[in-house]
């Protein structure tokens, strides 16, 4: 009689113990999404403007459109019958501003561009960026976006996303109007990626938590899909650029590690060594604008030119990657 009480108070005290755990574990884990992932409403020193974007002869519309309950607000530039739309997303915290160098570049050879702040970063609404499935949530709105606009409605859609909005590029591969994609140090699932980042700081409490941080994303985002399960399941041509040296999204999470490339055609895959711009960001500038960001981070004044410079072999890559998949 007294084992059996005994027994039945250590089964109670477990379970109060694992309910307790699993409350207090619930609670960080929304209070982890809130502090994590705050507003972002400065942009970076190094960034073109708009203004600037116009002085040098490139115009553009300023567009607004719904993501959930926020409105965010993009920048749209066109040439004289655009052969193609390149929707640009941006990494998370990054506002469509910091890839205006390479829109420049889609611009001059004839493309339409489509970029924008997502939630909680710059001109867009957002208390909070939300997470790391926010930007994909976002990238779909932007595309509903261009569904019911009568200028870009009918133009063939080409993707070009870094770190979470290659993510969110991958995630919206199913879009029948995407004929291809870019994806430089995306990620294959943005739990995951917080888990295997996380391990490094707390160990095995990674783990632990994961389950927690799988349920809060759930509730916040719906379904969460892997990259490479997306990528895997179309023929729309992807290529992908990761550095060696990211510090950001561990060797687990990376796309050239996480793809089966065997027997596909459609998936290129290319891994940048050269220093200073094998990391995590900027990839797509050349090693003299990325020395000369380093050399100037606390300048009150910086030159753009020299800052934003382009890797001309790296977007060369892109633009034929982007003909050829146009013409198939």
């Amino acid at each position: 009689m007294k084992r059996k009480k005994y027994v039945k108070r250590v089964l109670c005290a477990l379970l109060i113990f694992i309910l307790s755990f699993s409350v207090l574990s619930m609670a960080v884990t929304v209070i982890f999404f809130h502090m994590a992932f705050p507003r972002s409403d400065s942009p970076s020193e190094f960034a073109y403007s708009y203004a600037r974007m116009e002085e040098e002869g490139y115009s553009y519309q300023r567009v607004s459109f719904p993501s959930g309950n926020n409105t965010l607000t993009g920048y749209c530039f066109a040439p004289d019958e655009p052969q193609a739309l390149v929707v640009i997303a941006a990494g998370i915290g990054d506002g469509g501003s910091s890839h205006l160098p390479e829109m420049k570049e889609f611009v001059d050879c004839g493309y339409a561009v489509l970029c924008y702040d997502a939630t909680g970063v710059g001109e867009s609404e957002g208390s909070g960026k939300g997470g790391l499935s926010q930007p994909a949530a976002d990238l779909r709105a932007a595309l509903r976006f261009t569904a019911d606009d009568e200028r870009l409605s009918k133009l063939p859609i080409l993707l070009y996303g870094h770190s979470a909005g290659g993510y969110a590029a991958a995630t919206c591969l199913d879009d029948d109007r995407v004929k291809a994609a870019v994806i430089i140090s995306g990620f294959d699932h943005p739990v995951q990626l917080m888990r295997d980042s996380a391990r490094s700081y707390v160990g095995i409490l990674a783990d632990v938590e994961y389950p927690f941080l799988l349920l809060e994303n759930q509730l916040l985002f719906g379904d969460c899909q892997k990259a490479s399960d997306c990528i895997n399941s179309v023929s729309t041509p992807v290529a992908v650029y990761d550095g060696v040296d990211d510090e950001r999204v561990p060797p687990s999470q990376r796309l050239s590690t996480t793809l089966d490339q065997s027997g596909r055609t459609n998936v290129s895959v290319s891994l940048c060594e050269e220093t200073l711009r094998s990391g995590h960001t900027g990839m797509w500038l050349s090693k003299d604008a990325l020395s000369y960001r380093l050399s100037h981070k606390d300048d009150t004044s910086v030159d753009f030119e020299k800052s934003n410079l382009l890797d001309q072999d790296y977007i060369r890559s892109i633009l034929r990657f982007y003909r050829s998949a146009l013409e198939l």
